[in-house]
Parts: structure tokens; C-alpha cells; sequence
């Protein structure tokens, strides 16, 4: 499965130490070729670990274009997970373990590139463990969200 996290993520959060603080993830001032720190790398399920790696991509661009044959497109970099690994019920994450928080804001772009056995993307929180998490996620190639435990 491989995926982008495109553009900017944005968490605006009520932490617990610090009311109305916000968290902004930008993966596009990132070199390329590198791994955001302040991120595990965790799998749950089988298969091989995941790789998570800023790579170079054409990103929408957030105006609108001028008529119908413009493509409004930005060079810049996103954050991917890029291991080719097809072992099913393989769920790669990368969580965020500098801050914890009660209530959150999160918005987000993706865009799944390839993948055989799924293509998916989501956001997990109240993580413990690789088997202790809330996850919502988006299923391309089933077509179906889910918000599970």
C-alpha cells in the first residue's frame, strides 16, 4: 500500500497542559528523502514494517483553476508510506507521541496512489498500543469509511 498525506495537516487541539493550543504538521517544508521526527512508526497486524518517507509529488493547488482546462497543480512534498507490501489486514501508522490531548481538530488531505490488497487512509487517536486505538478511515478500493476501536 503506498499513500500521501498531501498538503498540510492541521490539528487545533485543547491539550491538556495548554487550553487552545494548536499543533500544525507541514510535511511540504520537509527535505526530501527524510522521516518527520516527533512520529513512531508502528504496524498493526502482519507483514513487513512501514516505511514513511517525504517524497517529492504534484499536489492540488488550493485556488480554483480558470476554466475547465487548467490544471491547477504544485510541485512540493508530502508525507508517504512507500513499503510495496501486500500481506492483508497490514495497518501501517505513524503516530504523533510529543503531545497529548482531550479534544482536537484535525483536517487533512490524502490521496491513495497504489496499493493491490487495499488503499487506505485515516486518522488514529486515543492510541495505547498497536492493538489499543480508535481509528476512522476511508477504504478507495472498498468504498466504505469506518470508525472503529
Amino acid at each position: 500500500m503506498y499513500w500521501l498525506l498531501v498538503g498540510v495537516l492541521t490539528c487545533s487541539v485543547l491539550s491538556l497542559s495548554v487550553p487552545g493550543a494548536e499543533v500544525r504538521f507541514n510535511f511540504g517544508e520537509e527535505a526530501e528523502g527524510t522521516t518527520p521526527t516527533n512520529f513512531d512508526s508502528v504496524l498493526h497486524g502482519g507483514g513487513v514494517p512501514p516505511v514513511w518517507k517525504i517524497v517529492s509529488a504534484s499536489v492540488p493547488s488550493g485556488f480554483q483553476a480558470f476554466g475547465t482546462k487548467t490544471a491547477l497543480l504544485n510541485s512540493g512534498t508530502v508525507l508517504a508510506q512507500t513499503s510495496q507490501d501486500t500481506t492483508d489486514e497490514r495497518y501501517p501508522m505513524f503516530v504523533y507521541r510529543s503531545a497529548s490531548f482531550a479534544d482536537f481538530t484535525f483536517t487533512t488531505r490524502f490521496e491513495a496512489v497504489s496499493g493491490v490488497t487495499e488503499q487506505m487512509a485515516g486518522l488514529v487517536f486515543r492510541y495505547q498500543n498497536s492493538s489499543n486505538f480508535y481509528v476512522v478511515r476511508v477504504s478507495i478500493l472498498a468504498g466504505t469509511s469506518l470508525f472503529t476501536r
